[in-house]
């Protein structure tokens, strides 16, 4: 491996670059309580880390070695009594080392959301590059390490960024959408709002600078009207304004664009009244995959720099 080679950290951060993955998400919630308190200390030389809770003199200790994940963690925490809150962002399998510290917080004020440092972990991050090996590269049973990454020839390693911050924003998309469509903080339910409640309007206007909007209304003729089936794309979340979904179409673009990859690309009948603006790429409405020999043979990796 060359001295220059790419190591997996450093494809780790550039994947939470591309996914604005740099900030701290809600993990769980434990509800107010009158005399208690929480600690929360992450791992360091020697100490797994744990969580500390306190309430009317009794002290619970969850030590994060035996319990890895927020899964195991928040079954404990009812199995204790402990009243506590999923958030729309809770995510079971993420590990329990990645809370942020917290020291002797009172539950006694407020009701306490605990933090942790990223949306999806490096563990989750590192099972997508190994998707990404078994779907593009049909290597599988490989462990991802700095030699294995270090092995891929520029820009393959920038190929693997992007497919892999790809399939991320797609998921993410799904908890986007739950923190909005759930209307809930805590499991209680005591500031539920169903979500049939939310009515949605017949029209809807958007607002473009500060003298110029567009009106979509489905009763008229002549309306505004966007298909985004135009692009490949099958939306069923609703959410097609949104900044995720901007993203994942960015990111599916970037290999379009750089690699000439459309097999992100949904295989979506053109209708005829839509004029090509740039010459026919079969690959632009096929899975691009299977109908070349393999990812060399494509443009994405290359046995020179």
């Amino acid at each position: 491996m060359s001295e220059n080679a790419v190591t997996l950290n450093e494809v780790v951060t550039a994947v939470r670059e591309l996914t604005f993955d740099r900030f701290i998400i809600p993990a769980f919630a434990i509800k107010q309580v009158l005399d208690g308190s929480v600690s929360v200390t992450p791992p360091s030389d020697g100490d797994a880390g744990s969580v500390v809770v306190t309430i009317s003199g009794t002290t619970h200790t969850y030590s994060f070695a035996d319990y890895p994940d927020m899964e195991s963690l928040m079954n404990q925490f009812i199995n204790d009594g402990i009243v506590v809150a999923y958030t729309p962002y809770f995510r079971g399998k993420e590990p329990t080392s990645a809370l942020i510290k917290v020291a002797g917080k009172d539950l006694s004020d407020d009701n306490f959301t605990a933090f942790r440092r990223y949306f999806f972990s490096d563990e989750e991050i590192k099972a997508m590059i190994e998707w990404y090996y078994y779907r593009v590269l049909d290597i599988t049973g490989v462990a991802i390490t700095d030699d294995l990454i270090g092995r891929l020839v520029r820009p393959s390693e920038m190929h693997l960024a992007i497919w892999v911050s790809y399939h991320l924003v797609d998921k993410r998309r799904l908890y986007e959408n739950a923190a909005g469509a759930i209307g809930q903080s805590f499991t209680d339910g005591s500031d539920y709002e169903g979500s049939n409640d939310k009515g949605t309007g017949l029209q809807t206007t958007v607002q473009i600078g500060s003298v110029f909007s567009i009106t979509e209304s489905p009763d008229s003729e002549g309306f505004f009207y966007e298909d985004f089936n135009r692009v490949g794309s099958d939306n069923v979340w609703g959410d097609r304004y949104s900044f995720w979904y901007k993203l994942m179409l960015y990111l599916r673009g970037l290999l379009e664009d750089t690699f000439g990859d459309y097999s992100l690309r949904k295989d979506n009948v053109i209708p005829g009244y839509i004029s090509l603006t740039r010459e026919l790429d079969f690959r632009a409405y096929y899975d691009s995959y299977p109908f070349t020999l393999s990812p060399l043979s494509r443009g994405i990796l290359s046995k020179t720099p």
